[in-house]
Order: structure tokens, then C-alpha cells, then sequence
């Protein structure tokens, strides 16, 4: 004779299978960074005024007179020329005098340039080429 069960499943039979515990995520490996540098600012320089009015609203300068050109700079004022020139005259850099830890000035003689015409205005670091401000100013 067959044996009589009592209705009873065996543990866990019908059901779903639970699930597995998710696996947390594998830590992610850290890069190294190199150490930064701690340089100072780029080096820039800014033509502030000329002849003590805003540079962007300057009037003609006139060649006879004495033109000071003021402004600052990121960096140290040293090593800082000033020039003005044209296709017919170019004549030597004029040395800037810090005026402060950040600013300069360049004096330009009278008759530094002789021939009236629009000339290119240029401040620049004479060790670091390509670090200048520079403008277009009318001499008279």
C-alpha cells in the first residue's frame, strides 16, 4: 500500500529562490596625482593710462612733449620696456620704473619719435616674449 504524505511541502519547494546578496562595487583604484607646482601667477601686463588719462580714451600724443605710460602687471615690475613704433621708425625699448609691487611706468622723452603718424604702443616683458599689452596711439 502507498503511503499516506500529510499535505505538507518540503521546506522551500514552489518557491522562488532568493536572491543573492548584490556584491558591492569593486573600490576604485585612486591615480596618483603629481604634485603641483606651486609657480606664481602668469605673468600679464595691462596698459592702465597715458599721460595720466585712461588708455582706451587718450588723445594724439604730441612728439615734442614727454609721454608717460602707466599700468600694472601680475608678476614683478622688473624687466619691464616700452617702445613705440611704425613701418618707418622703430627706435630702442624704454626701460619701465617699478611704481609699485605690481605697477610700472614708461617715460618716453620728448622727440622720441619724430614723424607724426599712428604708431603701435607696446609694454612687454623683455625675458618673456609674447607677454606685452599693446595699442594703437596717434603722435602729432
Amino acid at each position: 500500500m502507498a503511503k499516506k504524505t500529510s499535505g505538507t511541502k518540503p521546506k522551500g519547494a514552489g518557491k522562488k529562490p532568493a536572491k543573492k546578496p548584490a556584491k558591492k562595487p569593486a573600490a576604485k583604484k585612486k591615480l596618483a596625482k603629481a604634485p603641483r607646482a606651486l609657480a606664481g601667477p602668469l605673468p600679464s601686463i595691462t596698459i592702465s593710462k597715458i599721460n595720466g588719462v585712461p588708455a582706451a580714451s587718450a588723445p594724439p600724443l604730441n612728439h615734442t612733449a614727454v609721454n608717460t605710460v602707466t599700468g600694472f602687471c601680475t608678476t614683478s615690475p622688473a624687466g619691464i620696456l616700452g617702445h613705440l613704433y611704425n613701418n618707418t621708425q622703430t627706435p630702442p625699448s624704454v626701460a619701465a620704473v617699478p611704481t609699485g609691487p605690481q605697477s610700472w611706468s614708461v617715460t618716453f622723452p620728448a622727440n622720441y619719435v619724430t614723424v607724426p603718424g599712428d604708431y603701435v604702443l607696446e609694454v612687454y616683458y623683455g625675458g618673456s616674449p609674447g607677454v606685452s599689452d599693446s595699442l594703437v596711439v596717434t603722435v602729432t
